[in-house]
């Protein structure tokens, strides 16, 4: 009797361990989540929060858009010895009518230079941190775009610009940082990835790029026609 009385208080012991150390593995792991949470909250309070948008700087007596700026901002935590590139492309949808039927035959992407080529970067830690544009860069973009309908090969054809804005800066941890920004894309954050800003940027490095003082329907056409 008194030896299954101690087997079975050894295996009420054991199970008792048991059930603490369980427990002790079930708080041990709350508490490593509470930690990892409040790293993510400190991380995102003292992070830089990017942004930039296009607005026209100058327009004509209609209210036409002549010359357009691009204005970069810091909405969250203050950064330093920020650095900016601005790499603008425009993306031509090559559609055609075929059978009746408007029928989507390529995409071209065509790095454009010179889009933004003057301005500054501010010395402020947040809130506007630089500002560019290009004498004209909008009025001429758009003549080319008009130009496109007016052409028989190209009355379908579709023609959009858009921007990759690479900020390099020195984070609250006083780390280099970069962030890629791009408003091609349909969401409210700006942002992309290094890998898809990478594969840009060889778009914008590896082929011929047209600029903007050269920027017209026929050089735009020629440019094509050698892909």
């Amino acid at each position: 009797m008194e030896i299954f009385i101690s087997i079975g208080f050894i295996s009420y012991l054991t199970y008792q361990q048991t059930k603490i150390s369980k427990q002790q593995l079930a708080i041990s792991r709350q508490q490593e989540q509470i930690i990892e949470f409040d790293h993510k909250v400190s991380v995102y309070e003292h992070s830089a929060r990017f942004n930039f948008v296009t607005t026209p700087e100058k327009e004509d007596s209609a209210g036409n858009c002549l010359t357009e700026a691009l204005i970069i901002e810091n909405r969250g935590y203050p950064i330093r010895d920020c650095d900016v590139e601005i790499y603008s492309f425009v993306e031509v949808q090559i559609d055609s009518l075929i059978n009746s039927e408007l029928k989507k035959i390529n995409t071209e992407i065509i790095p454009v230079d010179l889009y933004y080529s003057i301005g500054s970067i501010t010395d402020k830690e947040k809130g506007v941190l630089a500002a560019y544009s290009t004498t004209y860069n909008c009025k001429t973009y758009f003549e080319v775009q008009n130009e496109l309908q007016k052409h028989v090969e190209t009355y379908y054809w579709t023609m959009n610009r858009f921007n990759l804005v690479e900020i390099k800066y020195m984070n609250f941890l006083g780390e280099n940082d970069t962030v890629y920004l791009c408003d091609n894309l349909t969401k409210a954050d700006l942002e992309i990835s290094s890998a898809k800003a990478k594969q840009l940027l060889k778009i914008y490095n590896g082929n011929k790029k047209i600029s903007i003082y050269n920027f017209t329907y026929n050089n735009l056409m020629k440019l094509i026609s050698k892909r």
